[in-house]
């Protein structure tokens, strides 16, 4: 029977923490430990889950493991990974929980030792309409890679076992002390893969608080853009596959989030202009070829960053926007 390291990060998550710790316990798949990785929470988070392990008496083997100083959520993981004695590691955010048959429905996908099995997730709280798309197992890294890149299955680490050896041999651990770091995480384990299996059931809970990482923009989170950004197009470059694409679709998604979630809020339109000036330097890094329409429009549009402050300032106007989408867009791809 496979062996199941379920690699938990507890930080400041005293009211779900319980939860989280209870939907482990729940599991109907027996061959798991749960790392349980101390990240120097403030609150009394690791208080709870002792006190509620104290009296459990089950097959899972729980492990806490404690950081010296708070190192973040990337760091935490990779705590866990280097740890971990299972054979497969699934990641679990200490706010979530996950389905009483969560791992024994995945272990049933890797009866072929599948480097990586994925399951589908319900939203509570919010919206995220990023479900899985493949209609049948991949065993190859061209098809797997491109699913990928066309959103065919979610970005997020969580509710994804994957082969642990498959981890250390690509050296896949999670970039310190970045925001968004799931993105880069799986945009890299994704180009590496060569075999895929999935279900449609829903495996994980995925609660979206106020707070959290997911909610929350500000000046960090826009240079993590930027150096996410950067760490993709690198590894694009190793690749022999056209990504030309997902590059710019990314990069506008960086400048969108930029432009109205940190730089408009604050007013800082010089900031949102420099910031546009950095994410055109690394798009053009990458040989860009093959590009469909919208992403021409969108390379265009990073390429000039003058052009780009004025785009989003004032495109809320009709007229504004007419004139970029008939009139200079084409202009600027003569």
């Amino acid at each position: 029977m496979l062996k199941i390291s379920i690699i938990v990060p507890v930080y400041n998550v005293s009211d779900y923490v319980l939860r989280c710790v209870d939907s482990v316990i729940s599991q109907t798949y027996p061959y798991i430990e749960c790392l349980l990785i101390d990240d120097c929470s403030p609150d009394n988070s690791m208080e709870l889950v002792k006190d509620r392990l104290q009296s459990y008496r089950g097959s899972i083997d729980f492990k806490i493991i404690c950081h010296e100083a708070n190192r973040g959520l990337s760091e935490a993981r990779n705590t866990g990974i280097n740890n971990a004695t299972g054979d497969y590691l699934y990641f679990l955010d200490s706010d979530d929980e996950i389905t009483c048959d969560c791992i024994e429905t995945l272990v049933n996908l890797c009866q072929n030792q599948e480097e990586m099995a994925i399951g589908d997730f319900k939203v509570d709280g919010g919206a995220l309409d990023i479900h899985i798309k493949i209609e049948k197992p991949l065993y190859s890294n061209k098809d797997i890679f491109n699913s990928y890149i066309s959103r065919f299955w979610y970005e997020m680490a969580w509710n994804k076992l994957v082969r642990k050896d498959f981890i250390l041999k690509n050296d896949l651990f999670f970039y310190p002390n970045l925001i968004q770091e799931d993105a880069l995480w799986s945009f890299q384990v994704a180009s590496k893969l060569k075999s895929l299996n999935f279900t449609n059931k829903e495996t994980y809970i995925y609660h979206v608080r106020e707070g959290s990482l997911y909610t929350t923009y500000n000046l960090k989170r826009a240079n993590d853009m930027s150096i996410l950004l950067n760490e993709i197009v690198e590894t694009s470059l190793t690749l022999p596959y056209n990504v030309s694409n997902y590059i710019i679709t990314f990069a506008m998604w960086s400048v969108d989030h930029g432009y109205y979630k940190i730089f408009s809020p604050l007013s800082q339109k010089q900031l949102f202009y420099n910031f546009v000036k950095k994410i055109k330097a690394i798009v053009n890094k990458y040989p860009m070829y093959d590009l469909n329409e919208e992403a021409k429009k969108r390379f265009a549009i990073i390429n000039q960053p003058l052009l780009c402050n004025i785009y989003y300032k004032y495109k809320h106007y009709k007229i504004i926007n007419i004139i970029f989408h008939r009139i200079i867009f084409k202009f600027l791809f003569k």
